[in-house]
């Protein structure tokens, strides 16, 4: 009988000294993916006073220990239009950014609300609340742009078959996006615009 507890217990050990050790190195695996390949190299790229450094998938910075990653660079999306976008949801107190809980983009596009979220805390005065169009697991608040007001606007993200676009709809921002790479771009040129830098 003790020797089984004793086995028991070395199990038991063996086990937490694995999870440790694959999450150590998941968390040194994402540390690494962020730090600049050519570091040594001095292979920096300055856009509006802000470091810019090359990664694996693109380029990222690093603000008030924040990290930033970019697939694509600033110059890259010069021809997306953004609109009034970044000063609508900029100089209002608070907005909600939704969209379709069953799209097949949701998880991209809540990686850009994380991200916008970020970029909001640090550059701008502006609180933005998660939402859903349409009852959801979450429990979120359903608001569409009927719900838009002057003082609380909406930005919604529509998956659509047709084109990528930004159109303005009484105090609702709608960005459209046809796939998963023009969302990308979109999020970058947001997260860009909202950090101040321009190409």
């Amino acid at each position: 009988m003790p020797i089984r507890e004793e086995e028991s217990k070395l199990k038991k050990r063996i086990f937490t000294i694995i999870i440790f050790l694959v999450l150590g190195s998941s968390i040194i695996g994402f540390t690494f993916s962020a730090i600049p390949l050519g570091l040594q190299q001095n292979n920096e790229i300055e856009y509006n006073g802000i470091e810019f450094f090359p990664t694996q998938h693109g380029l990222a910075t690093i603000i008030d220990e924040q990290v930033f990653e970019f697939t694509y660079y600033p110059d890259e999306l010069s021809e997306i239009d953004l609109g009034n976008v970044i000063s609508k949801i900029s100089s209002a107190k608070m907005f909600y950014a939704t969209s379709h809980p069953n799209s097949s983009l949701a998880s991209q596009i809540s990686g850009v609300e994380f991200d916008m979220a970020r970029a909001l805390e640090i550059n701008h005065n502006s609180f933005m609340e998660i939402a859903f169009t349409a009852d959801n697991l979450y429990e979120k608040e359903v608001v569409t742009c009927k719900d838009a007001t002057a003082f609380i606007p909406v930005l919604l993200f529509n998956f659509t078959n047709t084109t990528t676009s930004v159109t303005e709809q009484n105090n609702c921002i709608i960005i459209n996006t046809e796939s998963e790479r023009s969302l990308i771009k979109m999020k970058d040129k947001l997260i860009y615009e909202l950090l101040g830098v321009q190409p």
